[in-house]
């Protein structure tokens, strides 16, 4: 599972399109930290403009638990991407639901917010 998710960040971070299509669902549901909300097909023109260029992500602290063909994924991420020509460093919270297709794992869901330890 984790290698999965190892996989679509690095995909994110390579601007690979074509590897993350695989590794989401068609019906993704993906929420950003500002609260906007992307299907798969938005996600995907997201990275390919490099509307968001994601530039680090360092998952820590993270959990999985399984549910059968389900995976329910909690932890901290370290990220600096450039949204809209601006750099950002930050520190995120998410959760992230990915379902079990053949041996293969799909982010059906990602909610984040931002992480502020005071």
């Amino acid at each position: 599972m984790l290698a999965s998710q190892g996989a679509r960040l690095r995909a994110m971070i390579d601007e690979d399109v074509d590897a993350l299509s695989d590794l989401l669902a068609d019906d993704l549901h993906y929420s950003h930290t500002r609260g906007s909300v992307e299907s798969k097909a938005q996600f995907l023109s997201t990275i390919q403009s490099k509307r968001i260029d994601y530039l680090v992500a360092t998952p820590k602290d993270v959990k999985v638990r399984l549910f059968g063909e389900t995976a329910v994924i909690t932890g901290l991420s370290d990220m600096k991407l450039i949204y809209l020509g601006e750099q950002f460093d930050f520190t995120i919270r998410f959760l992230e639901v990915s379902h079990k297709v053949n041996t293969n794992w799909q982010l059906v869901a990602w909610q984040s917010v931002r992480y502020d330890p005071d």
